[in-house]
């Protein structure tokens, strides 16, 4: 299970809302793509935020898609794969702008 993830972000590109709480407006991340497949054998998607403070490369995943009454995609939430154990569940939700 090999990491091919191309999507890497600095954590200054995403806003704290809450304790464990992140935000970031997709077009702030990229023009196109901001997200695709983590690893060479599953088809989960996501991407990763390089922690400086832990000097840790952060996977996180997508969990949900919220959609309004039209069926258009509003918002993502991923959340972190390989957080450290003892911390609080992470999130990060990046809304369609």
């Amino acid at each position: 299970m090999a990491v091919i993830c191309r999507f890497r972000y600095s954590p200054k590109q995403f806003t704290q809302h809450a304790p464990g709480d992140y935000v970031a407006e997709a077009s702030d991340l990229a023009r196109n793509e901001f997200m695709g497949q983590v690893w060479d054998d599953a088809a989960d998607e996501g991407f990763i935020i390089h922690s400086d403070r832990l000097n840790k490369d952060i996977i996180f995943t997508l969990r949900s898609i919220q959609k309004d009454r039209e069926g258009e995609i509003q918002s993502w939430t991923f959340v972190a794969y390989n957080r450290n154990p003892d911390a609080i569940e992470t999130k990060v939700t990046v809304f369609n702008d």
